[in-house]
């Protein structure tokens, strides 16, 4: 294999990536429909349990070929250049129980700042209501918690960010926040999802391991769809949990701002840092906004616009 620059390596990593995100965008807005039409093949009656068994199953493996097929693609496209995989080693530590509740808070503070004192990730769409049924619950876990955080960080952290850290490591975490963010296609989630992508992309780079972003990734999402379970229980306000997104949001600074703290009293098996010309890519920007890596953040954009002017 003939040897090419770091720049070209790169440029040819962000394409690849690039093909895979424009892939992950067509599969989510054309395939995602086909569970519920599906299930309405198999049970007509869209109130019946039956419908939402089948219409939650279908759509956690429609989720799952959404996120695998890009990461197969985003291998193929790469041929040629050097590619990573995602780091499996378990490691875990005090850091990371930190790191969890800092994630959160960090996530309803960016919420608050969008004016949107309320959690949007994964939530119900209006009108809709949780069924409080033991197999539905369970359903939802596989759904709503399970499946995005471990899917999602096989594709976000171990693919895009674990391939973009050799061309240097604080680029890579920007980018692959960018694209976790992207991802969710509308603008009341960017902020927040690309706080958090920075944060659970750092411990992916500081544990040199997929599985604390996992971790953390399920806590958040556990913790949304309980508040989700609660907003529709009778009797509980939604005063009071903007007021408990408020304080966890306080609370999350604090939980940064320890682990800052524990993070320098404690050896990590990787480093934020690069070492000095360790990447050897002398123009990032123009090698990573390549042309296929621009198209599919303006058909996002594009389509939380007209999200957003066909919700209102």
């Amino acid at each position: 294999m003939q040897a090419i620059s770091p720049d070209e390596s790169l440029r040819r990593t962000s394409n690849a990536i690039g093909i895979s995100l424009i892939a992950e965008f067509v599969l989510f807005n054309t395939l995602f429909s086909l569970p519920c039409q599906f299930a309405y093949m198999l049970f007509p009656d869209e109130q019946s349990l039956e419908f939402e068994i089948a219409g939650s199953l279908c759509s956690s493996v429609m989720y799952v070929l959404c996120l695998v097929i890009p990461f197969v693609l985003f291998r193929i496209a790469a041929r040629g250049i050097p590619k990573s995989s995602p780091e499996f080693g378990l490691r875990a530590d005090a850091g990371l129980l930190l790191l969890i509740p800092a994630v959160a808070g960090l996530s309803d503070g960016l919420v608050i700042i969008d004016g949107e004192i309320s959690w949007y990730f994964l939530s119900t769409a209006p009108g809709a209501s949780f069924r409080p049924e033991a197999v539905m619950i369970i359903l939802d876990f596989i759904y709503v918690v399970l499946v995005p955080a471990f899917f999602e960080e096989l594709y976000f952290r171990g693919c895009i960010l674990e391939n973009l850290l050799p061309y240097g490591k604080t680029n890579a975490l920007v980018a692959s926040a960018a694209a976790f963010a992207l991802f969710h296609g509308n603008f009341k989630q960017f902020l927040y999802t690309f706080g958090a992508g920075l944060l659970i992309g750092a411990a992916y780079v500081l544990y040199k391991s997929i599985w604390p972003g996992i971790i953390i990734h399920l806590c958040y999402n556990l913790l949304a769809v309980a508040e989700d379970y609660l907003l529709n229980m009778d009797g509980i306000s939604k005063a009071a949990f903007s007021l408990i997104d408020a304080a966890r949001a306080a609370g999350g600074l604090l939980f940064i701002l320890l682990f800052a703290i524990y993070a320098k009293k404690h050896k990590f098996p990787g480093t934020l840092t690069d070492a000095p010309g360790e990447t050897g890519v002398r123009v990032y920007g123009r090698n990573l906004l390549t042309p296929v890596v621009i198209t599919y953040a303006v058909l996002v954009l594009v389509g939380a616009v007209y999200d957003s002017i066909f919700s209102l």
